[in-house]
């Protein structure tokens, strides 16, 4: 139920913003928010600021790696998200 309202939203707004308050649920579950990320991406894989917002929850879960693949991602789809460049690099830093 929440996965439809998720993709309504992103198809109605295309406001990421949005998507990200959808995703990130009151009670942070990371997992979920993980999941109904993943969701999007399976339907539309070119959603750059899906990705970002992955990376984000990612590194949260402290997956460290899939952050990295993710942000890289996310500056593919979108070259002039600086932030997607600056979190990548803090995170090849560690």
């Amino acid at each position: 139920m929440l996965l439809l309202s998720l993709i309504a939203v992103c198809d109605v707004s295309n406001d990421s913003s949005v998507i990200w308050c959808s995703v990130a649920p009151a009670n942070r579950d990371w997992q979920l928010a993980v999941h109904y990320l993943d969701e999007l991406l399976h339907i539309d894989n070119c959603h750059a600021d899906a990705y970002f917002y992955r990376a984000q929850v990612c590194t949260k879960l402290k997956l460290w790696d899939r952050a990295v693949t993710d942000f890289s991602a996310a500056i593919h789809h979108n070259p002039m998200n600086a932030k997607a460049f600056y979190y990548r690099g803090c995170l090849l830093c560690k």
